[in-house]
């Protein structure tokens, strides 16, 4: 409290500002605000002769209540104009920016990153609803999840309100994310307003990239490509006089003719059977790693590690098994790749595709799964590969 003198008296004096944000047009009348108050008064020749009984006969005090009242106050408030409006506003009246930024400049395919868009100024942050997203290529984007910081500055309210898009790149390359505007109503210029944030620029680099030299489905892409590669050896070709003796050379090719058919057959029946050894093989080498995954999954569930852990883990084993099954990298295995898996029946790219898009929310969204519902999927993810494991072609 501040003391003022009034009339030759001294006031305590407290002031309480309260700030009113009118929502739609008309006159308004700010009602009657309101004190009770008691004060003492010295009073030591009352004409009561039984004043002092009920009180203390040495308080030569006396009281006196009353109460204070303000005037009501009426305000008018004026419409919005229509002209200049852009489509995108909300509502928002005041002084604002708005900004962007990423929570890293580099960022491998399928791995999520926050792109947190802050709006910045005075005025009613609590009627600023959602901002619009602009479209983002090659980006999954997930719901943003709002924040709010109010403050209030002498006669100003103002503060942020902070807009967190969770982003999972799907192709490597290098981005500018742009096109993230806020319209709002600027009272001191009586015009409209749009503020335009500054571009963000991502790279987004391949999976692979991060593990080379590591074993994993990286490894093993590489692994199969060497095995693949078959280098052709050129070399000069004798000739010699091509006579039918048995020392020239038709001779001895009618000589070596039956060895060279057997031995060849035999390479070509090894060669068979080592495709089919390393398609088992690999088979085998899959549904182990993905069993191994969703167990763990399991014991991560178990001592107590959050939503998005677990389900991280668990499309982590989907998307081994497609890999290993595929000969391709982990990175590759994304909604378009499940798409085109000639390997899969429609039925199960479909199945396979919905589990990938439900784990991506829990784990990157702002929604909470509770144990029941992740045990479920575990079983889910496994009755699934089960069932594209048997149908693969």
């Amino acid at each position: 409290p501040e003391i003022e003198t009034i009339g030759g008296t001294r006031y305590y004096v407290v002031t309480r500002r309260t700030a009113f944000f009118p929502i739609s047009r008309g006159t308004y009348t700010i009602g009657k605000a309101g004190v009770r108050y008691e004060v003492r008064e010295l009073d030591p020749f009352s004409r009561d002769p039984f004043s002092l009984f009920g009180r203390d006969p040495f308080d030569v005090f006396g009281r006196r209540q009353g109460a204070a009242e303000t005037k009501p106050i009426d305000i008018e408030v004026l419409p919005l104009p229509r002209e200049g409006r852009p489509a995108e506003f909300s509502g928002a009246v005041g002084r604002f920016t708005i900004s962007a930024t990423a929570s890293a400049d580099e960022v491998m395919v399928g791995e999520s990153l926050t792109l947190s868009v802050r709006v910045r100024g005075q005025g009613n942050l609590k009627s600023i609803g959602e901002i619009p997203v602009p479209e983002i290529k090659d980006f999954r984007v997930f719901a943003p999840k709002a924040r709010e910081t109010i403050n209030v500055d002498g006669r100003v309210v103002g503060g942020e309100k902070v807009f967190d898009l969770v982003l999972v790149p799907q192709r490597p390359g290098n981005y500018t994310l742009e096109g993230f505007d806020f319209s709002y109503f600027d009272p001191g210029k009586e015009s409209y307003v749009v503020a335009t944030a500054d571009p963000v620029r991502l790279e987004v680099v391949p999976a692979d990239q991060f593990f080379a030299g590591q074993s994993g489905d990286a490894g093993l892409e590489s692994r199969i490509a060497r095995q693949d590669i078959r280098y052709v050896k050129r070399g000069g070709i004798k000739r010699d006089g091509l006579t039918l003796s048995l020392g020239g050379g038709m001779g001895a090719l009618v000589r070596y003719l039956p060895v060279v058919v057997v031995v060849a057959g035999i390479v070509l029946s090894l060669q068979r059977r080592r495709s089919a050894t390393s398609g088992r093989a690999r088979r085998r080498q899959a549904l182990k790693r993905t069993a191994r995954d969703l167990r763990a999954a399991e014991r991560m569930l178990s001592e107590g590690a959050g939503a998005g852990d677990v389900s991280g883990r668990i499309a982590r084993a989907i998307k081994t098994y497609i890999a290993a099954r595929a000969r391709v990298g982990e990175s590759v295995v994304d909604e378009g790749f499940i798409a085109s898996l000639a390997q899969a029946s429609p039925e199960r790219r479909s199945e396979i595709a919905g589990l990938i898009s439900d784990l991506d929310r829990i784990r990157f969204a702002p929604v909470s799964a509770g144990p029941e519902e992740l045990t479920q999927i575990i079983e889910q993810s496994r009755t699934l590969l089960s069932a594209v494991d048997r149908e693969w072609k």
